[in-house]
């Protein structure tokens, strides 16, 4: 498996600056980068302290020149809240400006708190995202284009600055495993997957990937090298009270994007109020769902997640509801120096089999209709 980083950047309360979680962000990936992580992500979300980003492609442009191997990905771009070309553009900048580095992750978006303030409609949400898709790979891959959709018109336009990356950068998809014609469409086009059990066991990944399983299968390729993407909240402890306590900051962030999916957010200024969502698992079930306790444990938990879905890339999500700095580090301290080795030799011994290196291979006959 690849391990990769990932940033919400939320700012629980006034104890934190938005400069503070912004550095210790950086702070994280430039560590990441030292110790070999493939791709630090960041989110995207407006107008909350639920996420202090709303443009992770900016955040990409600021790493680009103070790191130096490690991959920078938007995960995810709300694609339905941008204007296609000037996001078409924003992504060959940064492509450029990190020598190829970047990581393109899509999504349709979930929250009507965003797309109200923004003037979209959430259920066309889906729609535009594929229309999107079209646009961004005709826009990078050809001299000139034009565009005739149901939400997008292009009349014939010409994009200056190409991705360094031929054809197109590394693609991701979030939160459209229900649409079927475009699971079929990255399994022929090689985009990558991302899912999360969030508060949930593992298990709950089970479903897409089989689904994604079959369609790889009927495509004529091996599920077993194919990419898919599993973010993990992680946090590395031995003592069960602290441990108790990282579940409860980890809580308190899909208790937020809960209240956000539910419309029933309500807000003390900028910050949104943590409420009980009624399906919740309990605390005692939280530290058990996330990857939280000793290294041992963690290195465990990370191999039966290969056992149950196979994922190619462990998305970290280190740092949420407030998880206090030095204990964001001393979790990817231990991952780099402990918890990966461990599962690596673990993982070698069991004979896995590891998945190709990045290839984009787009499929352009739907965008070209």
């Amino acid at each position: 498996m690849k391990y990769d980083i990932f940033n919400l950047t939320q700012k629980r309360d006034d104890s934190w600056t938005a400069k503070r979680v912004l550095n210790h962000a950086m702070d994280q990936v430039k560590l990441a980068d030292e110790m070999g992580f493939e791709t630090a992500w960041f989110a995207e979300h407006h107008l909350s302290n639920y996420c202090l980003i709303p443009s992770p492609l900016m955040a990409c442009a600021y790493l680009a020149p103070v790191t130096k191997n490690i991959r920078l990905g938007a995960a995810v771009v709300v694609a339905p809240l941008y204007n296609p070309l000037r996001l078409v553009q924003e992504v060959a900048l940064v492509d450029q400006l990190s020598d190829g580095r970047l990581s393109l992750g899509l999504g349709a978006g979930y929250q009507d708190y965003e797309f109200d303030r923004f003037g979209v409609k959430l259920k066309d949400g889906v729609e535009m995202t594929v229309e999107m898709l079209d646009i961004i790979e005709s826009a990078l891959t050809r001299d000139s284009f034009s565009y005739d959709g149901k939400h997008f018109k292009i009349p014939q336009t010409q994009i200056a600055t190409k991705p360094v990356q031929e054809p197109l950068p590394d693609i991701w998809v979030a939160g459209l495993s229900g649409v079927e014609t475009l699971q079929d469409r990255m399994v022929a086009s090689g985009y990558c997957p991302m899912h999360s059990p969030a508060w949930m066991p593992i298990d709950v990944v089970k479903r897409p990937r089989a689904g994604y399983d079959e369609r790889l299968r009927k495509a004529g390729r091996d599920p077993d090298t194919a990419r898919f993407g599993v973010q993990r909240f992680i946090y590395v402890t031995d003592d069960k009270a602290e441990a108790r306590k990282a579940a409860e900051h980890a809580r308190y962030s899909s208790r937020l994007s809960q209240s956000l999916t539910n419309n029933t957010y309500k807000f003390d200024g900028y910050y949104i109020e943590e409420e009980v969502c009624d399906y919740e698992p309990s605390i005692e079930d939280c530290v058990n769902n996330y990857v939280i306790g000793s290294v041992d444990h963690a290195i465990a938990t990370l191999v039966n997640d290969w056992e149950t879905v196979r994922p190619s890339n462990i998305i970290c999500t280190l740092q949420l509801g407030g998880v206090p700095e030095e204990k964001v580090m001393r979790t990817l301290e231990l991952l780099g120096s402990e918890i990966i080795p461990g599962v690596e030799k673990e993982l070698a011994a069991r004979g896995a089999k590891q998945p190709e290196a990045i290839v984009t291979r787009p499929q352009l006959a739907q965008a070209a209709e």
